[in-house]
């Protein structure tokens, strides 16, 4: 297995009364939590940093060139790279020009590659901030000229020191239901600029005789493709005229403009884009689907669950209140070792200090007698990708021991479901979250819905957990607006710290 690419980013002469958004900073900000990337800063004084998610970064590292200023800084550097070259594949180098004979040197010594690239000596701090792009790769300017400055660094979706529990008032369990309002493409090939395919919108209409019911009011997570098109937004307008349905927004990076990035699996996940070019297709969804239902969307969820390390920034800054982009248990590639990357559903949570953007995740838990901290021990090696050859899932579940179960009809029977709800219940869960993707209802589109039998299972797969939730449970239909704005903010909010990797 191929491991992934570990790049140390130096950062040489840092001078005092720069600006926060730094050469070091800026590099960040930008980089990918899953790829194991440090920074190493070197410098008279220590930068001053912003305070970012700890998850941001693996490491940052600092030396000092003390009072003999250049010699002292070859040396405390060539000592550095010779303990800790090894652990790298490349080395890419930002305002460092001065340090390239030898750290060229010592990569080519040791068969690390040196990447060309970054931010170049003497380049204005807030103009690199808003061009340096994973691996160095700068965007065009059309982007860069979103600044990245505007984005507060306040905010995480998956770095709880950042987090605080949202209160709710004593009621019985609110039930959410969502709705991925997307183009259909097949799951199994490359993903295309192409997938265009809208039509299965027209179909939506099923499911709400199922809703009507009940009471549910859904909220359609519509990517690009769907508000742009009229086979898409036109049934959802009717919807939404008719009191039927809320509108927010769901990101697919590989339809949704600019189209600047190499489209494949790893960009599919917004979270690994250049910050730049985040915050631009998330303003570009946004713009279209307030041009287009005529009321801005305040509630977003990030295609494949690809959050990144400032996802949560760039919503805050774009006016979102609620985030869906969290699904427990089931970790996109390249996040499957982190910690907590398998662990079970937490309940909904503030994301930031001021308690402005709540996140609302996926209803998803790891259910039986191992449930815990050994049930998420084990759960990488039990539904991993390489344990799917193997029963040894089956077995569990059978025996009542460990299970994963994500609350949707997509891959899940009613009885699994209900097994999720009350293994919740009894965990202190009030507000669940239910989502299935909106091609699901033209047959042949994913591989839950085939024929039309399969879809009317479907529907009545609905019917049925909607009557169990409101009978057996005792709970009641949700929308979010209901969730996000009746809840409390009681609890004490920690403080946040600066990045502590900084000697």
């Amino acid at each position: 297995m191929m491991r992934a690419p570990r790049v140390l980013h130096l950062v040489s002469r840092y001078r005092p009364g720069e600006s926060q958004l730094d050469a070091a900073s800026a590099a960040m900000q930008e980089l990918s939590p899953r790829l194991g990337h440090e920074v190493l800063v070197t410098g008279q004084h220590r930068p001053a940093v912003p305070p970012l998610p700890r998850s941001t970064l693996a490491a940052i590292h600092y030396l000092s060139d003390g009072p003999l200023g250049e010699a002292a800084r070859q040396v405390a550097l060539t000592g550095w790279l010779l303990r800790n070259l090894h652990r790298f594949t490349a080395v890419q180098m930002h305002d460092a020009d001065d340090q390239a004979p030898l750290v060229a040197m010592l990569c080519k010594t040791s068969g690390r590659r040196l990447v060309e690239g970054g931010i170049p000596a003497g380049t204005p701090r807030q103009a690199a901030a808003q061009q340096l792009g994973a691996y160095g790769v700068r965007i065009p300017t059309a982007v860069a000229a979103a600044p990245d400055t505007e984005l507060g660094c306040d905010a995480s979706i998956t770095d709880r020191r950042f987090h605080d529990a949202a209160v709710f008032p004593a009621g019985p369990p609110l039930l959410l239901t969502t709705i991925d309002a997307e183009e259909a493409f097949n799951w199994s090939h490359p993903f295309s600029l192409d997938a265009r395919d809208v039509v299965s919108m027209r179909s939506q209409h099923l499911a709400h005789r199922v809703f009507s019911r009940h009471g549910v009011v859904p909220v359609y997570l519509a990517d690009y493709p769907v508000a742009a098109q009229d086979a898409g937004r036109a049934p959802l307008r009717e919807l939404l005229q008719d009191g039927l349905c809320d509108v927010g927004a769901q990101m697919h990076p590989w339809v949704t403009p600019p189209h600047i990035e190499t489209i494949n699996e790893s960009n599919s996940f917004a979270g690994n884009l250049p910050v730049a070019l985040e915050l631009e297709k998330a303003r570009c969804l946004t713009d279209t689907l307030a041009d287009t239902f005529g009321t801005m969307p305040r509630i977003y969820r990030t295609g494949r669950y690809g959050v990144g390390p400032r996802t949560a920034d760039i919503l805050k800054s774009l006016g979102y209140v609620v985030d869906s982009s969290l699904a427990p248990c089931w970790p996109p590639p390249g996040r499957r070792g982190l910690p907590g990357a398998w662990a079970s559903a937490p309940k909904p949570y503030w994301v930031d200090a001021d308690r402005t953007l709540m996140e609302i995740p996926v209803s998803a838990a790891l259910v039986g007698r191992m449930s815990g901290r050994s049930g998420e021990a084990l759960a990488p090696f039990l539904f991993g990708p390489r344990a799917r050859r193997l029963p040894i899932a089956g077995g569990m579940a059978r025996l009542g021991l460990l299970e994963r179960i994500r609350l949707t009809p997509e891959g899940m029977t009613v009885p699994e479901a209900k097994r999720l709800v009350r293994h919740m219940l009894a965990g202190g869960h009030r507000v669940f979250s239910l989502t299935y993707h909106s091609p699901s209802l033209e047959p042949g589109n994913t591989p839950y819905v085939r024929d039309i039998a399969q879809r009317d299972r479907f529907l009545a797969w609905l019917d049925e957990f909607y009557t169990f939730f409101r009978e057996e449970v005792g709970g009641r239909m949700a929308t979010w607006q209901e969730v996000r704005f009746g809840s409390g903010a009681t609890a004490e909010q920690p403080a946040n710290t600066l990045l502590d990797a900084l000697p």
